[in-house]
């Protein structure tokens, strides 16, 4: 007898739907929703607050990478996951959008630190051992090395270029207040000493005198967005805005010789050509496949200011 009611109100409910076209289309659709997986960008910010708290972790498996975060705690994530939403120009699948995360060591400590920065800068910086130890070193009594990232975007690049060389002179650029914003809040989120601010690279000035000229600029998808007819604009302003012994560390990204853009195609030849008259190229690194930060071929280039 129970059964039979059981049935009979299963049965009513399905009739109201089969009656009301837009009942069923809800009750469809919140199935559907509820049969998804966690998208990429909960996924992200649960890692980013509550990684190690709650549920427990996905078990690992040999397409899983460990994240270890300050705290010591550990999380998960698979391919599919390893997400990482750093601004991206290409319009294309999901795979030109896969950004492998990292266990990235922190040079100044024996903790592992999830950086989503791009794979091919947290692995040089890791292993380099020539200017990172040396401005560490003499930059010390400054407040750190004297940084600067243009179109920084949400700045996942300052949080990690600040950690690495333990410096309050980490400086992004954007165009808005609105992005200026969004890159305040994660670098507090990450508890970074790097700062945001608005300003334009083209008409970005610091003083003349060396001790306030930049020791490393970094450039990823920002020589690639801008106009073809403002490079040359480019290479000036990197010659005006560094001083000899400092580095412009490169990633050129998208390769190819295609028309239109942004995101504009850009070669290793090209960029050399642009900085030969005040650069000399110091480490060329074709980034491997597991490295590339957009699913798609880079170069990662080192230039040193003559």
């Amino acid at each position: 007898m129970v059964g039979r009611r059981r049935t009979t109100r299963w049965w009513s409910s399905q009739k109201t739907l089969l009656a009301d076209p837009f009942s069923l289309f809800l009750s469809l659709f919140l199935t559907r929703k509820q049969q998804q997986p966690i998208s990429t960008r909960r996924r992200e910010r649960q890692i980013g607050t509550r990684c190690g708290k709650g549920k427990k972790g996905r078990k690992r498996n040999r397409n899983s990478i460990a994240v270890e975060r300050v705290s010591q705690s550990r999380c998960f994530l698979s391919r599919k996951e390893q997400t990482s939403h750093h601004r991206s120009f290409l319009r294309g699948g999901q795979k030109s959008r896969r950004h492998f995360c990292l266990v990235a060591l922190d040079v100044n400590s024996s903790s592992s630190l999830f950086s989503p920065a791009e794979p091919a800068l947290v692995k040089y910086l890791a292993a380099n051992t020539t200017f990172v130890p040396e401005l560490l070193e003499t930059k010390k009594t400054e407040g750190g090395a004297r940084v600067l990232v243009p179109g920084c975007g949400r700045g996942y690049a300052l949080e990690t270029l600040s950690s690495t060389f333990d410096s309050e002179n980490v400086v992004g650029l954007e165009v808005s207040e609105t992005a200026r914003r969004a890159c305040e809040a994660y670098q507090t989120e990450r508890a970074s000493k790097a700062k945001c601010i608005v300003d334009d690279f083209f008409t970005h000035e610091i003083p003349s005198d060396d001790d306030r000229k930049y020791d490393v600029v970094y450039d990823c998808t920002f020589l690639c967005a801008i106009q073809p007819k403002q490079r040359t604009k480019w290479a000036e302003q990197m010659k005006m805005l560094t001083k000899k012994g400092s580095r412009l560390i490169s990633v050129i990204f998208p390769l190819g010789d295609f028309e239109g853009g942004p995101p504009f195609a850009l070669s290793p030849e090209l960029v050399k050509s642009l900085l030969q008259n005040d650069f000399d190229v110091e480490e060329s690194i074709e980034v491997p496949e597991d490295d590339w930060a957009r699913g798609k071929p880079e170069y990662l280039y080192v230039f040193r200011r003559r």
